[in-house]
C-alpha cells in the first residue's frame, strides 16, 4: 500500500532545478537559488537513456503514443502528419520529472497537474480532428472535451513513465488493473465498449529512485545496491555446488548461467555454459562475488581456476570481419592467384582450389583477377 504521496516540487525551493533552456553542444547547466548557473553533474548526460534530452534522429521513428492503441489515425495520412515529434515532448517530461522529490511516492494526477501549473507544456498532435476512437466520422478527438490534457498528454506521459522510465529502472511504480481506473474518457463517442483508454491507465503512483536521480542530474554519483545473499551454498573443489536453502529466482537464474542442476539443490559448473556466458558479456568476477557471498570458506582453487580458464578461452578468438570463399576451376589457377603480386596480398590459400578473400577486399580482388584474365561470376 502506497502512503504519504507528495507533490512534485514540494520542499524544493532551495535546491537547483534543471534548466529547460540550452543548446546542442553546450554543457547542460542548472539554475541555482541566486539565479547563477553551474554545470550539472556528469550524470545528467545519462538522461540519454530515456531519449529525453537531445532529439536523436534514430529515435524519431518511435512515438510512445502509438502504444495507446485505442486512439486511432496516428499512423497514416493526415493523422500521422499532424503528430508532433516525440523528441520534442520527452525533454519536457524529463524536466518535470527532475522536479520530483527523490525517494518519495508521487501521485500521477498530482504530477500532471503540476506540469500544467508550472508550464511544462507540450503537444502530442497539432490537429486532434485527425485522431479518433472507433470510427473517424464520429469518434474524432477534435470534439469538445475529447482532446483535453487528461485524454491526450496524460496518456502519453503514462506510457513514457511506465514503458521507458520504469523499464530502465529510473522510477518505481504502483500499478493496478487499468480497467475503469481512469474513467475520464467514457463520455467520448466510441468509448462505450472500452474498459480503459490505454493499458497504462492503472499507473497511480511513481517514485524517483537513486538511479533516476543520477540519470536526471540530481545526484553526483550512483552506487548500485547489492541485494543481500539469501541462500547459503557449499562449494566443493570438484566444481559441485550445494544449496543449503531454497534459492530465490534471481539466485537460481545466476546459477543457471554457469551451472547445471544435477538434482534438487545440487549443481555442477559446466564448461560450455561458462564459455557461452562470458562470450555473451557476463562478468565472471560478478559470479565469483556471488559465490563468495554465499560460502564462508574461500573459493576453492579449482573453481577459481575453472572460471579463469573459461574467461581465457571465451576471449581467445576475435571476429575480425567476414570473408568470401572462392573456388577456382583448377589448382593451377588457385596457385597463380595466391602468388601473383596483384592478388596475393588480397587472398589466402585455403585448399587445393580454394582461396579466402576478405569481404572488404572482394572488389579489389575481382579487379586484379580480371587483369590476369579470370572472372568471378556472382553467387
Amino acid at each position: 500500500m502506497v502512503t504519504a504521496p507528495v507533490s512534485p516540487g514540494a520542499g524544493t525551493a532551495d535546491r537547483s532545478t534543471t534548466s529547460r533552456r540550452g543548446s546542442r553542444g553546450r554543457a547542460p547547466t542548472t539554475r541555482t537559488g541566486n539565479g547563477s548557473e553551474r554545470s550539472t553533474p556528469e550524470g545528467f548526460a545519462h538522461r540519454e537513456l530515456l531519449g529525453l534530452v537531445e532529439p536523436v534522429p534514430q529515435r524519431t521513428l518511435l512515438d510512445e503514443f502509438n502504444r495507446v492503441e485505442a486512439i486511432k489515425g496516428q499512423s497514416r495520412g493526415k493523422g500521422r502528419q499532424s503528430m508532433t515529434a516525440a523528441s520534442g515532448r520527452r525533454p519536457v517530461v524529463a524536466d518535470a520529472l527532475a522536479e520530483c522529490p527523490v525517494g518519495r511516492w508521487v501521485r500521477f494526477d498530482d504530477f500532471s497537474q503540476f506540469m500544467q501549473a508550472a508550464s511544462f507544456h507540450f503537444d502530442v498532435t497539432r490537429d486532434p480532428w485527425h485522431l479518433y476512437l472507433s470510427e473517424p466520422e464520429y469518434g474524432s478527438l477534435g470534439a469538445s472535451g475529447s482532446h483535453d490534457w487528461c485524454i491526450v498528454q496524460d496518456r502519453y506521459m503514462l506510457c513514457l513513465l511506465f514503458e521507458y522510465a520504469a523499464t530502465l529502472g529510473l522510477i518505481d511504480v504502483a500499478y493496478t488493473d487499468p480497467g475503469n481506473a481512469r474513467p475520464d474518457f467514457t463520455h467520448m463517442w466510441g468509448a462505450d465498449y472500452l474498459e480503459y483508454l490505454s493499458r497504462y491507465d492503472g499507473l497511480h503512483y511513481f517514485r524517483l529512485n537513486p538511479l533516476g536521480a543520477y540519470c536526471l542530474g540530481l545526484a553526483e554519483a550512483y552506487e548500485p545496491s547489492t541485494p543481500p545473499a539469501r541462500a547459503a551454498l557449499t562449494i566443493y573443489p570438484g566444481l559441485w555446488l550445494q544449496a543449503l536453502a531454497p534459492l530465490s529466482p534471481d539466485e537460481r537464474l545466476m546459477l543457471e548461467i554457469y551451472a547445471n542442476e544435477e538434482k534438487n539443490g545440487v549443481w555442477r559448473l559446466d564448461p560450455d555454459k561458462a564459455l557461452d556466458a562470458i562470450e555473451s558479456g557476463h562478468d565472471p568476477d560478478a559470479f565469483r562475488r556471488f559465490l563468495a557471498a554465499r560460502d564462508d570458506q574461500p573459493l576453492p582453487e579449482t573453481v577459481d581456476g575453472f572460471l579463469r580458464n573459461a574467461e581465457r578461452g571465451a576471449r581467445a578468438l576475435r571476429v575480425q570481419g567476414t570473408a568470401v570463399l572462392v573456388e577456382c576451376a583448377d589448382a593451377e589457377i588457385a596457385a597463380r592467384l595466391a602468388t601473383d603480386a596483384g592478388t596475393a596480398k588480397l587472398c589466402l590459400r585455403a585448399g587445393e582450389r580454394q582461396l579466402v578473400v576478405r569481404a572488404t577486399a572482394e572488389k579489389a580482388f575481382r579487379k586484379a583477377a580480371h587483369g590476369l584474365g579470370y572472372g568471378m561470376p556472382a553467387g
